[in-house]
């Protein structure tokens, strides 16, 4: 009986440190935004001058469901560039957490020398980029709404 009990004790023991293990290699949680009610998207927050201006520059992608959020003070006109950026993305300007425009399938740049800037349709405060296609696959649409869950 002690055996058992013993035994029993050891497992549990076991599955508690699995499960320790588990959620340690994955990580802290990261915030999400939900679009429209109905699409999760991890991000990357940027909210400093030096993160913004670095935003995605060098990274190789983003996972289907991934993104990044770039959070202003204030509404303003926003203005955009693909600096050293390896793949598409789509760009969702956010004011007031309604979507207010969508800026679909930006191309890599051909060359680093003349990088356009892309700009908000409208003054907003948060700025989303995804992969490109991303807001068309999840039937994107201006007036929806988009919260940030941390």
């Amino acid at each position: 009986m002690r055996r058992r009990v013993r035994l029993a004790a050891l497992a549990f023991c076991a599955a508690l440190l699995a499960l320790a293990c588990a959620a340690a290699a994955s990580g802290p949680r990261r915030p999400v935004v939900v679009l429209a009610e109905r699409q999760r998207v991890a991000v990357d927050v940027v909210d400093t001058p030096a993160l913004r201006a670095r935003g995605l520059s060098g990274r190789a992608g983003l996972a289907p469901d991934e993104g990044m959020l770039f959070l202003f003070e204030a509404p303003a006109l926003q203005s955009f560039w693909m600096k050293d950026m390896r793949f598409p993305i789509d760009i969702v300007w956010i004011r007031d957490r309604k979507i207010v425009g969508i800026t679909p399938d930006l191309p890599v740049p051909r060359t680093q020398r003349e990088l356009p800037q892309f700009r908000s349709p409208v003054p907003c405060d948060v700025v989303l980029e995804i992969r490109a296609g991303a807001a068309r696959r999840w039937g994107l649409r201006l007036g929806d709404s988009a919260r940030l869950e941390r």
